[in-house]
């Protein structure tokens, strides 16, 4: 399973023999900690019904000095967490090792990334579309979700 995280849009992938994808949300007006609480409850839900072994997600942006990335670092360390508790092996990829294997450029924009998904799996590009997904309400993020699990598949063999 790979995961984007965020806590406005999460994307993810369970690869199986065809890729299963879902965006994860939660309600914005609920406490940072009842979100995350939410969104890691769907996670492990998708975990168990369908028999996820291992996780990947990516790794946090550590040089950015913002208030968004608190809650980030909290979702991240949370879904870890799970992953643990639910004996699934987790792995990270750096954010710019996913864009430079998706544009071949570590500072790739979320339009590019999305462009790199549809050229590489136009057929999964196309559900996410028909699925009602638009940059702004998770393409970018199950775009992103794709290129985090295509890393770990390059990097597994």
């Amino acid at each position: 399973m790979s995961i984007d995280h965020s806590l406005t849009s999460t994307g993810v992938i369970i690869w199986h023999k065809a890729p299963y994808l879902v965006k994860l949300s939660s309600n914005k007006g609920d406490e940072v900690i009842v979100r995350i609480r939410d969104i890691v409850s769907q996670l492990t839900g998708l975990i168990a019904k369908h028999g996820v072994t291992e996780t990947v997600i990516e790794s946090l942006p550590y040089g950015l000095n913002s208030t968004s990335v608190r809650p980030l670092a909290a979702l991240y360390h949370c879904i870890h967490n799970m992953c643990i508790d639910l004996g699934i092996q987790f792995y990270e990829s750096h954010v710019t090792s996913v864009k430079k294997l998706a544009t071949g450029s570590g500072k790739a924009k979320k339009e590019q990334m999305i462009e790199a998904f549809a050229n590489a799996d136009p057929i999964l590009y196309q559900a996410v579309l028909e699925s009602g997904l638009k940059k702004t309400t998770g393409l970018a993020d199950i775009a992103d979700a794709y290129w985090i699990g295509r890393l770990m598949k390059e990097i597994d063999g």
